[in-house]
C-alpha cells in the first residue's frame, strides 16, 4: 500500500519498467527506422500524399483525449486541409531520411486495472 498518488504512480512505473525492454536507441533525440527489406514497394511520396494525409486527419475521432504535445484531436481534424501539405512533407522527409524523433514515439500512458486484488501493481495494466 501507498500513502500518496505519487508512490503509488512510481510503484506502477517500476512495474511497467521491468516487464516491458527499453531499446538503447530510444534515449537518444533521434531514432533510425528500421525500413522493411522491400522498401522500394513503399513510395513515401504515395504513403505520405497530400491526399493520403488529409484523409487520415478528417477520419481522426475527435472525441478521444490529445497525446503528450495537448493537441485536441478537433483541432487537426478541423485545420485538416491547411495541415496536411506540411505534415506531408514532414513524413515523407522523415521517412526517406530514416529518422524519428524521440518526441513521435511518447504517449500517455495510463494504469488500467485486469482482475485481482487492487492494491496489486501486476493486475494493472499500462494503455496509451
Amino acid at each position: 500500500m501507498t500513502e500518496s498518488d505519487k508512490e503509488a504512480a512510481d510503484e506502477l512505473c517500476k512495474f511497467f519498467k521491468s516487464v516491458f525492454i527499453e531499446d538503447s536507441e530510444s534515449a537518444s533525440s533521434e531514432t533510425k527506422i528500421q525500413k522493411p527489406k522491400n522498401s522500394a514497394l513503399l513510395s513515401p511520396s504515395h504513403c505520405f500524399s497530400h491526399g493520403s494525409v488529409l484523409w487520415k486527419l478528417k477520419g481522426l475521432h475527435s472525441d478521444k483525449s490529445p497525446g503528450p504535445d495537448e493537441v485536441h484531436l478537433m483541432l487537426l481534424k478541423e485545420c485538416a486541409q491547411v495541415l496536411a501539405e506540411p505534415l506531408s512533407m514532414i513524413f515523407q522527409q522523415s521517412f526517406q531520411s530514416g529518422c524519428l524523433l524521440a518526441d513521435w514515439k511518447s504517449a500517455n500512458v495510463v494504469p488500467i486495472f485486469k482482475k485481482g486484488k487492487r492494491g496489486a501493481v501486476s493486475n494493472y495494466r499500462p494503455v496509451s
